[in-house]
């Protein structure tokens, strides 16, 4: 349990944390490596915070991870994976929905700054998605990166919320 207390994950390189936060403490992700979160800390009450770190909450073998909360994306902070997160506060980093094509499915509200970006992959067939159980708030950039093939005339899906304000002020494109 991290009641009152501060956990920090300094990843110099990839890791893995398969067990399970609960409390309301604080935990800050740090360092160029990916930490990635494959257990169930859904009880988790606290705070996360990006600070110029990586984290992926759930892998496509994972899909049952979660992490409760609120996160702070702060820093070039990085959030990605295919599980399950509370509250998303995108202040200046990147939100990434899988990683690789896949969904992140956030609980709470979604918030992204004019300083943030919301990256989608895309292949023929489908795009990641990230789905918001609460109200989506949209500033920043959308930056879409099309993988190989051959395409045809479809509408991806790569946001859905009960409700959505604002709107991306940039939309970058990456790949044919």
């Amino acid at each position: 349990s991290v009641d009152n207390a501060a956990l920090v994950f300094e990843q110099s390189a990839a890791g893995t944390y398969s067990g399970s936060l609960t409390g309301s403490g604080t935990l800050t992700v740090h360092g160029a490596g990916l930490l990635t979160f494959t257990g169930n800390s859904g009880a988790f009450a606290g705070e996360t915070r990006l600070a110029a770190g990586m984290l992926e909450v759930g892998t496509a073998a994972t899909t049952n991870a979660s992490l409760g909360g609120t996160i702070g994306i702060l820093d070039g902070g990085v959030l990605s994976g295919h599980g399950t997160v509370g509250t998303v506060n995108n202040f200046v980093g990147t939100v990434q929905p899988g990683g690789t094509i896949g969904t992140l499915t956030v609980t709470g509200n979604y918030t992204q700054s004019a300083s943030s970006t919301l990256a989608i992959e895309v292949n023929p067939q489908t795009s990641s998605q990230l789905k918001v159980g609460g109200a989506a708030s949209l500033a920043g950039t959308l930056a879409i990166s099309y993988d190989p093939g051959t395409y045809h005339p479809t509408t991806y899906t790569f946001l859905t919320a009960p409700t959505i304000t604002g709107a991306f002020d940039t939309i970058t494109i990456a790949g044919t």
